[in-house]
């Protein structure tokens, strides 16, 4: 069973609407679709629609990279622990010369 994760960009030329959504959620307070297009518009002047980050947002929460609870969405704590179990883990393990 191999392992996926969802890593948002850095850049800010290939970000995408899952990228705005996670950094708009890293602040931990819980965010309706439309505060998050508004969010994103303003604070990164990202041109969104509300359908694009809704079907972002879907897609995250079947990544399981978000969780929602009620109309309001935030970063899953599962995901935050999955990510940092992978880092600790690679960082355990040197690197292995190409054979």
């Amino acid at each position: 069973m191999g392992v996926e994760l969802f890593i948002p960009s850095f850049k800010d030329e290939s970000k995408t609407a899952k990228d705005y959504i996670i950094s708009c959620l890293f602040n931990g307070i819980p965010s309706s679709i439309n505060q998050l297009t508004n969010k994103i518009k303003k604070e990164f002047g990202y041109s969104v629609t509300y359908q694009a980050v809704r079907k972002a947002a879907l897609h995250l929460l079947a990544e399981k990279v978000i969780k929602k609870d009620n109309k309001k969405y935030k970063v899953s704590e599962e995901w935050i622990d999955s990510l940092l179990h992978f880092c600790k883990s690679y960082k355990e393990y040197p690197a292995k010369p190409n054979v």
